[in-house]
């Protein structure tokens, strides 16, 4: 099995990288770069996530693993229609986070993902730096939120101070 590893090194506190993670205004905001972007999440071990764009015509989904609120995310991770399911494990340091992705069943498909994290991560600064004022119910508990976010103006990012991909 083939896996990944992303470190990055972020300003900002663990607690704001898990509201960006766990919240569906959050995830949606970053996750992909339509504008449209719909997330469901349903924040508890077993519960089930999904993103989808139709705009792109792509969708993703799991359930979660693991939850240790602000410093630990574990969750399943499937594209829609793919048979391939795999484990997505994030640490939120206090200083960064540490995004470790298994499960792959080639090269390819974990090089295709190295890819596609170090795309939405690159969002992800801007999107902390607006410091979004998150409804702290927003994806928290059992109740499932679906939101469908759209996103307009140009923001412009500023450099995470660093990060590298394994």
């Amino acid at each position: 099995m083939f896996q990944l590893s992303h470190h990055a090194r972020l300003e900002t506190e663990a607690s704001q990288l898990w509201q960006a993670f766990t919240s569906p205004s959050g995830l949606a905001a970053w996750l992909w770069p339509d504008r449209r972007t719909e997330v469901t999440i349903d924040l508890r071990v077993g519960g089930a996530w999904r993103a989808a764009s139709s705009n792109l015509a792509i969708g993703v989904g799991g359930r979660y693993t693991e939850i240790t609120v602000p410093h630990q995310l574990g969750f399943t991770w499937s594209w829609h229609g793919e048979p391939e399911v795999t484990q997505v494990s994030v640490e939120f340091t206090g200083v960064g986070l540490v995004l470790e992705h298994h499960g792959f069943g080639s090269a390819r498909s974990r090089d295709d993902h190295i890819e596609g994290w170090r795309d939405c991560l690159a969002r992800l600064p801007a999107f902390l730096a607006s410091r979004p004022q998150l409804d702290v119910r927003d994806g928290a508990g059992p109740n499932r939120a679906t939101w469908a976010v759209n996103r307009t103006g140009a923001v412009k990012r500023r450099p995470s101070g660093g990060a590298g991909s394994t």
